[in-house]
């Protein structure tokens, strides 16, 4: 980004996969989510320093907070998610970036907050 607040494409310079999930009744009558590549997408995708433990299904999970921003897109957090290579990024919330709009009433580009879930044994 620079100084005026605007973002810089040049420094999109990370390839992500956008995926959006889909929900089914499997045949036990449970539901079953599938993960499918919605869009591959340019992003400044930056990580924190910030980092949390938590248990998740009786299992110790280490919690990364990273951003990204993107070109805008209708992204939602809880439908969509970003991999980066097959590490996973959950979408947890979507912010406008800058004061221009690509159409009325939706910023140029957006900034996701992310969080990456990994399993430890330890």
């Amino acid at each position: 980004m620079n100084k005026g607040g605007q973002v810089q494409v040049g420094l999109l310079n990370t390839y992500l996969k956008l995926e959006v999930v889909s929900t089914a009744v499997g045949s036990m009558g449970g539901t079953v989510k599938t993960w499918t590549t919605e869009a591959n997408i340019w992003a400044d995708l930056r990580h924190s320093s910030y980092q949390k433990e938590d248990y998740e299904a009786d299992q110790k999970v280490a919690i990364d907070r990273a951003e990204a921003v993107v070109y805008s897109r209708n992204i939602k957090p809880g439908l969509h998610r970003l991999n980066s290579g097959g590490d996973i990024y959950d979408i947890t919330g979507v912010q406008p970036v800058e004061e221009r709009q690509a159409i009325p009433g939706r910023p140029m580009f957006i900034k996701l907050l992310l969080e990456k879930k990994d399993n430890s044994n330890g």
